[in-house]
């Protein structure tokens, strides 16, 4: 059996209260897991929240009338392979309403708290709804846990939320990370409209195209060369070119004095491009060599660069 922590507030009676989940105990596999301690960290009481799946809790906060509000995620209730879970409890831990939020894929809450309204904000991530394979999701609630807007924010590839606050002018501040590990922050108005995004590199609404290399690395310099290549030269996509090539080849000739079987080595230079350097080019070479009397049976024996 294991117990996890993942979240921790100091009470107003000099206490603690934490959150994680727990297969120790409970209903399912895992559970939302609530530990109210003293000062000391003596255990005063716990709570299991879930169903018969797994329930995960990621962020607690007291509120207002002494009680404690929870969010995670489960996939024992709601639409989806897993929804964020949003539990408030009275000041001993016991539920007194719980909700399950999202689509019908993959909905993660990881942080909670509470707002002037007597509301919740919750951040986390979808996979249900969204521009990308993942985006930050972040839902206000009413004080019974009733959604009453959400938004999703993020790119086409994979962008976590897991904190969330309050600021002086009504809006939020949300941070977490942006494909591949970048630090992510976002400023919201007061309905979830994003006003500034700040890259890794420092630019407000940036793609972290100017610090960030080809290769995902802060400040590496590298980028994408011609046929798509991470630092590289453009060569990958290209024939190397050749400027001298050499060849060796057989036939049968007819001249003044004769006939028989020629063989020679020739070579070929160019001074103004590119050459092949492939049997085919070897045999118009041949073919077109006034100084040879080959009239059938050309065979190109070998075709090489120059040394």
């Amino acid at each position: 059996s294991s117990d996890y922590g993942n979240s921790v507030y100091p009470t107003s009676d000099g206490g603690f209260i934490v959150t994680g989940y727990t297969s120790s105990i409970g209903a399912g596999g895992n559970d939302v897991y609530l530990i109210k301690t003293d000062s000391n960290g003596n255990e005063l009481w716990s709570k299991t929240f879930g169903g018969k799946n797994d329930d995960y809790g990621r962020s607690v906060y007291p509120t207002r009338d002494g009680g404690f509000i929870v969010t995670g995620y489960t996939s024992s209730i709601g639409a989806g392979e897993s929804d964020v879970y949003l539990i408030k409890t009275d000041s001993n831990g016991n539920e007194i309403w719980s909700k399950t939020l999202g689509g019908k894929s993959s909905d993660y809450g990881n942080s909670v708290y509470p707002t002037s309204d007597g509301g919740f904000i919750i951040t986390g991530n979808t996979s249900s709804i969204g521009a990308g394979s993942s985006d930050v999701y972040l839902i206000k609630t009413d004080s019974n846990g009733n959604e009453l807007w959400s938004k999703t924010l993020g790119g086409k590839k994979y962008d976590y939320s897991y904190s969330v606050y309050p600021t002086s002018d009504g809006g939020f501040i949300i941070t977490g990370y942006t494909f591949p590990d970048n630090i992510l922050l976002i400023k919201t108005d007061k309905y979830g409209e994003a006003e500034v995004k700040v890259d890794e590199c420092g630019v407000i609404n940036g793609d972290n195209s100017i610090c960030i290399g080809c290769d995902g690395i802060l400040n590496s310099g590298l980028k994408l060369d011609e046929c798509g290549v991470c630092g590289g030269d453009g060569s990958s996509c290209k024939p190397a070119c050749v400027k001298c090539c050499s060849y060796a080849w057989s036939c049968r000739f007819v001249n003044q004095y004769g006939s028989g079987t020629q063989t020679g080595n020739s070579s070929t230079t160019s001074y103004s491009g590119c050459l092949s350097c492939t049997t085919s080019w070897a045999l118009n070479q041949i073919r077109n060599d006034p100084n040879n009397d080959c009239v059938s049976n050309i065979t190109i024996k070998s075709v090489a660069p120059c040394n």
